[in-house]
């Protein structure tokens, strides 16, 4: 009975669309009676076993399991014809009949996360930012002190980019200590005496020894 209706409605449909003796304007106004017809579900007897049907007709006729927002479509049970026979949400019921369209763990975890980031270009970026902003002894003990509040860990980002561990995600990224950057450009400076050399690295060894005094302080356990 079900069927019968709704095959009929879409072949008056699709017969009202090839008539050459109506205007665009009659003919958008029949589609759209007889599509609100199709839409009305008080006249299909419908049972667990028609709507199941019809959800895998719709799956073999388009190449995708329908969705709720499909449920709105000609021939398909309504989203509370559907919880009425089936004793639960459409939404649910269409995830139990369709499981292979569930997204996996590491799609939802990818694309829903509380930092918004949806790729793992996303989490290396922040990653790349965070280490450039405070690569001045900056180690892995250290990034998650250091790090600007709001922005995850580097544990978190390594696991969103399949890193194993700081050093993996380090080359993932790119990214070198700074005084790697330093040997690989290393000035040499004659003996001859000058004033302003001897004041630059009188503060370049103060700089060092408050860097390494900050460092023993932050690696110091919390008591």
């Amino acid at each position: 009975m079900k069927k019968g209706i709704i095959e009929s409605v879409i072949i008056a449909i699709e017969s009202v669309q090839r008539r050459d003796d109506l205007s665009q304007k009659e003919k958008d106004a029949v589609i759209h009676t007889l599509d609100n017809i199709s839409h009305r579900d008080y006249y299909v007897h419908w049972t667990k076993d028609s709507i199941i049907e019809a959800l895998r007709d719709y799956k073999q006729r388009t190449g995708r399991a329908p969705t709720v927002t499909n449920l709105t479509e000609t021939g398909m049970p309504k989203s509370l014809t559907i919880q009425t026979h089936c004793g639960m949400k459409a939404s649910l019921f269409l995830k139990q009949l369709f499981p292979e369209n569930r997204p996996t763990k590491q799609d939802v975890s990818m694309r829903y996360n509380a930092y918004g980031f949806e790729t793992a270009d996303d989490w290396l970026e922040c990653f790349t930012l965070q280490f450039m902003k405070h690569i001045d002894g900056i180690c892995a003990k250290k990034y998650n002190i250091v790090r600007d509040e709001g922005t995850p860990t580097w544990e978190t980002i390594a696991r969103h980019c399949q890193c194993a561990n700081w050093k993996e995600l380090m080359d993932k990224a790119g990214v070198e200590y700074k005084n790697k950057v330093k040997n690989a450009t290393q000035i040499y400076v004659s003996n001859a005496g000058s004033p302003l050399i001897e004041k630059i690295e009188k503060l370049t060894k103060e700089r060092q020894r408050l860097n390494q005094e900050l460092f023993e302080i932050l690696s110091r356990p919390k008591k």
